[in-house]
């Protein structure tokens, strides 16, 4: 009588030892639950379950494959025994759900020589064949295939029997639930650490507190940036502190109650910046507050992130030092400029004197004297107002545009500039007074002026001629200077009364931008006509007096 034979059992004894078998088999399942209790991680337990197949069944090859169709996320999990550990390819699992949907309709463990799959042409079932595969069971949770099974032949050689594939099944059926569960908990898992991976990227340190005022969660920079300022270590770290404990008032002054204040208004705000006062120096920060009351939190929490502007702050303040530098060189060479504008005016005022008092006509030289006092007053005044050049004020009051124009005219025109240009007025008679500084209007005709000489000089030609002209259109009088010089481009005349713009070698282009002030605080708009070869026309309008801002 062969081995084969031998095993055969009594009834009494089938009955006995089935009843011996399921019971360790609840007991292997026990411990799988306890394993999976205390450690839920998917790969443990389908080794662990691997394992306890193998023994429960006594096989010599057991392969288990499993994966979650529903996370974009997860590889498949496997593992494998004997034969099976070098030759079951994990690309098995999706051809079983294409190829054989018996498995769904009907999921219990079968034999591969049970006639339903013997039906089949699979190319995968040939696969199982070859490799000795002797039983296959899905893995099923609900209307999805989640798993496969693969048990090899039995080290007795025995046959699986009904009870075999009765007992394998309620193991299977039990066991699934658990995997379902490790899926799970593992895309939660991988979810998580996902998102720490994202909050540690970033370079604001984030702070969630839970409603009664302690750390739940905090980022990288976060432990690090308390770490640094305060005595929480970077091990332990702050996270189950609470508020006061997280910034304590020592170094973040007045810190806590502004935090409270602003999670009671229930907004999401900026608090604009908040200073921290380490030993190591001062530090200023953006602070930001929000609420995530309403979502998926189980309590409401608040989000705090702080963002470190210290460096920024300081740059600004070099900068805005910079630029005081910078406004101040502005300053010294606009009152370079106008001072030699005005030292030309009184030079030529001189020669007009000298010229005068060659030809003993003392009555022109005491005019010419009377004007040149005049010309000195108003330099004086502008030197007084240099304190004040950055506003440029205007001490207006009611006067005629066509009085500054022959005052300025009458000392300009003794200027070398103006030696080989023609000049000529065109003054309406009786136009309406303006509301203006006089001596800042002055500085403006004497600049536009010396730009039109400039213009003209530039191009050689002999025949130079600058056209000033007055005239009033209803409630505005219209200063204009027209010149036959070299002309603009429509870039060049987009970028006049900008600061450092000049298109002349040695200027500095502060001459046209302090006009553009003074126009400004006069109220007045300015157009400019400019064609390249042909000319310029600078056209001043002003509002008369009567309508003037103010009256």
């Amino acid at each position: 009588m062969n081995d084969r034979v031998a095993i055969g059992p009594r009834e009494d004894v089938n009955d006995a030892n089935s009843y011996g078998r399921k019971v360790l088999a609840l007991e292997a399942l026990s411990s799988l639950a306890d394993q999976f209790a205390r450690r839920p991680e998917l790969q443990n337990l389908i080794d662990a379950l691997t394992l306890t197949v193998s023994g429960q069944f006594g096989v010599t090859s057991a392969y288990i494959i499993t994966r979650d169709s529903d996370s974009i996320s997860q590889l498949p999990v496997t593992s494998a025994t004997g034969r099976f550990r070098r030759d079951v390819s994990v690309y098995e699992l999706d051809q079983v759900a294409l190829d054989l949907p018996v498995l769904l309709a009907d999921p219990r463990p079968r034999r591969l020589d049970d006639p339903i799959l013997q039906k089949l042409d699979s190319p995968i079932l040939t696969t199982w064949q070859q490799l000795g595969a002797h039983l296959v069971a899905p893995l099923v949770l609900g209307e999805k295939i989640i798993g496969i099974m693969l048990l090899g032949p039995r080290i007795n050689q025995a046959p699986f029997a009904e009870r075999d594939l009765e007992l394998l099944q309620t193991l299977i059926a039990t066991i699934t639930p658990l995997i379902a569960n490790s899926f799970l908990y593992s895309e939660k898992a991988h979810l998580s650490e996902r998102y720490r991976l994202i909050l540690d990227s970033v370079h604001q340190a984030i702070f969630v507190f839970n409603s009664q005022d302690f750390l739940r969660l905090a980022n990288r920079t976060a432990v690090e940036l308390i770490a640094s300022l305060t005595d929480v270590g970077v091990e332990s770290g702050p996270v189950g502190l609470p508020l006061k404990a997280v910034f304590p008032d020592a170094v973040f002054p007045g810190w806590v109650e502004r935090l409270q204040s602003a999670r009671q208004e229930n907004e999401s705000r900026p608090l604009s910046t908040m200073v921290a006062t380490p030993s190591a120096g001062r530090r200023i920060f953006s602070v930001r507050i929000g609420s995530l009351a309403g979502l998926a939190a189980v309590e409401d929490e608040t989000v705090v992130t702080l963002q470190d502007i210290t460096e920024q702050q300081d740059n600004e303040r070099r900068m805005f030092e910079l630029e005081k530098f910078a406004e101040q060189g502005v300053m010294a060479s606009s009152i370079s400029h106008e001072l030699n504008n005005h030292l030309g005016v009184l030079l030529g005022g001189v020669e007009l004197a000298t010229f005068n008092l060659s030809r003993g006509n003392q009555e022109k030289v005491a005019q010419t004297l009377a004007k040149l006092k005049d010309g000195v007053e108003r330099m004086g005044r502008f030197t007084a107002g240099l304190t004040d050049f950055a506003r440029v004020n205007a001490a207006t009051q009611p006067g005629r545009i066509n009085d500054v124009v022959t005052d300025v005219l009458s000392f300009a025109m003794a200027q070398k500039r103006f030696s080989r240009i023609n000049v000529k007025t065109m003054l309406t008679q009786k136009v309406p007074a303006i509301l203006m500084d006089r001596d800042q209007i002055a500085q403006v005709v004497i600049n536009l002026l010396n730009n039109a000489a400039d213009a003209i000089t530039e191009t050689g030609r002999s025949d130079g001629i600058i056209i000033v002209s007055t005239t009033a259109s209803g409630s505005e009088v219209i200063l204009s200077v027209s010149d036959n010089g070299r002309g603009m481009t429509t870039e060049t005349r987009d970028k006049l009364f900008k600061t450092h713009f000049t298109t002349k070698p040695k200027g500095h282009g502060y001459g046209l931008m302090t006009c553009a002030r003074i126009l400004e605080h006069h109220s007045a708009n300015i157009a400019i006509n400019s064609q390249v070869g042909f000319g310029t026309t600078f056209e001043l309008r002003f509002k008369t007096a009567s309508e003037a801002p103010g009256n």
